[in-house]
């Protein structure tokens, strides 16, 4: 006899916020690509190098700035993605009942990188809000397109830049509810 959700004990909550390490990622990527800039200041070939080379370096800066920005608000912010007995909540949205959804499907990134993704698949006529689970920048509605069209859900999660493994996520959803997780 196969128990339901309901049939089975309390459990607790599982709640999603980026790790450090993928907070951290961006503040490293920035600083690296502007050392492309950096020779041109200071060793500069004409005028036009030295101004490029400052142009690109002040550049870099403020997308540095706009990432730390961004990274320090995420983590103020907590959690993005909550998974209890009563469905799926992004932060600042209404919660998804598990009867909206029709499956989560782990889903591999690419047949050569062995990086599986977690997709909250709705129920037809279900709208999911959109979750910034993946991409870590403000773009949310841009990203969400993107995400449903390419995997067929809004809400994708990232397990290494939330710092939980993916059957850590498929153990919680079989646990809290009967939505069927799947293997794509």
């Amino acid at each position: 006899m196969q128990s339901t959700a309901a049939d089975r004990p309390e459990q607790s909550p599982l709640e999603l916020q980026p790790s450090n390490l993928a907070l951290a990622l961006p503040a490293l990527v920035v600083p690296g690509g502007s050392l492309q800039f950096v020779p041109k200041v200071l060793w500069p070939r004409d005028h036009f190098a030295f101004v490029a080379g400052c142009i690109g370096c002040g550049c870099m800066a403020v997308l540095l700035v706009l990432l730390l920005i961004t990274v320090a608000r995420n983590r103020a912010a907590g959690w993005q993605l909550r998974i209890d007995a009563t469905g799926v909540t992004v932060r600042g949205q209404e919660t998804v009942p598990w009867s909206g959804l029709a499956e989560v499907r782990l889903a591999e990134v690419s047949p050569k990188r062995p990086l599986r993704l977690v997709v909250f698949v709705p129920r037809a006529g279900v709208d999911l809000p959109a979750a910034a689970t993946l991409f870590p920048m403000p773009w949310t509605r841009a990203s969400a397109r993107f995400l449903a069209r390419r995997y067929g859900s809004p809400i994708v999660v990232s397990p290494v830049r939330m710092g939980v493994s993916a059957d850590r996520i498929a153990a919680a959803v079989r646990q809290l509810s009967d939505v069927p997780v799947v293997l794509a």
